[in-house]
């Protein structure tokens, strides 16, 4: 799995940031069938592709692009992916999804821009209860 922004993936993939921006799912989708891998594309929205099934997340908030986060995302995707080893597309869009949803609440009560990477870490819990009990 690869999880990187933009400019990661623009070194990564050798295609210019300028090109990845016009069309961030196809680049994403055409870098993880190339290279046989989930790749989780983070922006504004994020794409999480294998290279033929892709979900988009457009949780989270311009706050979290700050040293750590990428961190916070990892420890996220580790848990799922070593709970469901099995499904790591399906793990990875998830620790997407609840990583935005948690960095959205850390800057309700932090503020984008004071807000950091452990800010973000401490609200996991909250955002994967709201979602686990959404059916109760």
């Amino acid at each position: 799995v690869l999880t990187p922004h933009l400019k990661e993936f623009s070194r990564l993939s050798g295609i210019s940031v300028d090109e990845a921006k016009k069309d961030p799912q196809n680049a994403a989708t055409r870098l993880a069938e190339r290279l046989g891998a989930v790749v989780l594309l983070k922006g504004r929205t994020t794409y999480v592709t294998d290279g033929k099934t892709c979900y988009c997340s457009g949780t989270g908030t311009p706050g979290m692009a700050t040293a750590g986060s990428g961190d916070v995302l990892s420890g996220i995707l580790a848990a799922l992916a070593a709970q469901n080893p099995d499904s790591l597309l399906l793990a990875t869009a998830a620790a997407a999804y609840i990583n935005g949803l948690a960095g959205e609440l850390a800057a309700a009560e932090h503020g984008e821009i004071s807000m950091t990477a452990g800010d973000t870490a401490s609200c996991v819990e909250r955002a994967i209860r709201s979602l686990t009990e959404c059916g109760r």
